[in-house]
């Protein structure tokens, strides 16, 4: 199979599989607004893989069990800049020219990368707006747990991908150890999830 009817085949499964995926920077963002002090709840800090979901906005039903824990892994998974990465990974990959796929690749997994925890900082500073608190500018009112989350699991998306840009490090990369880094770091992300918690400061 060449690589880019390949590279189409996973772009199409991805967006089928961040279709299913209810989880975003939006649902990392409420997660974060209910760790703050400020805002009232009757709810105390997610500290549970449950309290986690429910912050999400969750169903009772979704809560329990197997499906509750998998949506506390998926939390952290941020869907908007994977679907742009893909997007624009797919389109490098019609180009001919190996070098200039290497170059390009590169460049989209540095942009996207940064753009990972702005984008989470952004909408959680739209949400804190939203109810009438000050925006978190100062380092101490970030989301870091979900800018640092999110940022990790984007990551482990180029590197999974056929025609990751990291293949191009010769030793760094290897098809076996690709297939798992992506569930691999989002299941860590979502055990560490609980233990992490700790109330936002305004």
């Amino acid at each position: 199979m060449r690589s880019g009817a390949f590279l189409e085949q996973f772009r199409e499964l991805a967006f089928i599989v961040l279709g299913e995926i209810q989880m975003s920077i939006s649902a990392m963002t409420n997660v974060a607004m209910a760790r703050r002090t400020d805002i009232p709840t009757t709810e105390p800090v997610p500290s549970t893989t449950a309290a986690i979901v429910e912050a999400t906005a969750g169903t009772p039903e979704s809560r329990q069990g197997v499906g509750g824990a998998l949506q506390a892994i998926m939390t952290y998974i941020p869907t908007e800049i994977l679907a742009l990465y893909t997007s624009i990974a797919t389109a490098i990959q019609s180009t001919n020219t190996s070098e200039l796929t290497g170059n390009a690749g590169w460049i989209a997994f540095v942009v996207c990368l940064c753009i990972t925890p702005a984008s989470v900082w952004l909408m959680y500073a739209g949400k804190v707006k939203l109810a009438g608190k000050e925006l978190p500018i100062s380092f101490s009112k970030w989301p870091v747990w979900e800018m640092f989350a999110a940022t990790v699991a984007f990551a482990a998306w180029p590197y999974s991908m056929p025609n990751s840009p990291f293949r191009f490090i010769e030793g760094y990369y290897s098809p076996g150890i690709a297939a798992i880094v992506l569930p691999g770091s989002a299941t860590v992300l979502g055990l560490l999830a609980p233990i992490v918690q700790r109330p936002l400061n305004p």
